[in-house]
């Protein structure tokens, strides 16, 4: 590397002298998690994970770090968002005698998410070895504020996790999570929806499900002949 290069990477990058996790752990949590805090997420290094509670789930922001980072060369890095339930876990094994295999709600990596602009990005990940940190950083608040947290509102509460899930047209193996919610709220003709939806899917979509969801969905039909 030239001594024109080097002066060029150290003008356009951030934290440079620390080693690939700790540079992504300390961009994240000096430019990134700041305007995160005053929504009311919190940040947990050990995970690189920002998180926040609203009502009864859990919002979260995970850092991925890229496997083949080294050195000052590659520093890689990706968003994945995911929504859980925590209270499902015991909710479910009160009500069902067994716990579920986990308690998420709904999950995406930036790439598969709708408006996530891709600017300073490669192959699926941000690498602070490669482009402007400046600029990148920039990009990936105004992709997290503008987007990431529509993402999560279409989640925020149990009545828009089922709409959203019901209108995206897929994630039918969703069903037996989203009847649940619909028993929670006492809504059997909400229940009685997500099963004909799920119902529609095998009939006329012809899609094949695991029996470890069908064995779900069969429970689920037999609790709503139960539903008062």
């Amino acid at each position: 590397m030239t001594i024109l290069n080097r002066i060029f990477r150290s003008n356009k990058e951030i934290f440079p002298e620390l080693k690939p996790g700790d540079r992504i752990r300390k961009v994240v949590e000096c430019y990134i998690f700041p305007d995160l805090e005053k929504l009311g997420f919190k940040m947990h290094k050990s995970t690189l994970s920002i998180t926040r509670k609203v009502g009864d789930f859990k919002q979260e922001i995970h850092f991925q770090k890229n496997k083949y980072n080294q050195g000052n060369e590659t520093v890689g890095f990706s968003l994945i968002f995911n929504i859980s339930f925590p209270k499902y876990m015991k909710w479910h094994l009160k009500n069902y005698d067994i716990e579920p295999r986990n308690d998420g709600i709904a999950g995406t990596t930036v790439w598969g998410m709708k408006g996530w602009r891709t600017d300073f990005s490669s192959s699926s990940w941000y690498d602070l070895a490669a482009e402007n940190n400046i600029k990148m950083i920039k990009a990936v608040k105004h992709n997290i504020l503008n987007v990431g947290l529509d993402y999560f509102d279409s989640y925020s509460t149990k009545e828009k996790a089922i709409e959203t899930t019901l209108d995206s047209g897929s994630h039918q193996a969703r069903c037996p999570l989203l009847f649940d919610l619909a028993l929670i709220l006492n809504n059997k003709d909400l229940g009685e929806t997500i099963l004909a939806w799920f119902d529609t899917s095998v009939s006329k979509e012809k899609i094949i499900f695991s029996e470890y969801t069908l064995k779900n969905v069969e429970l689920r039909k037999e609790k709503l002949k139960e539903w008062l």
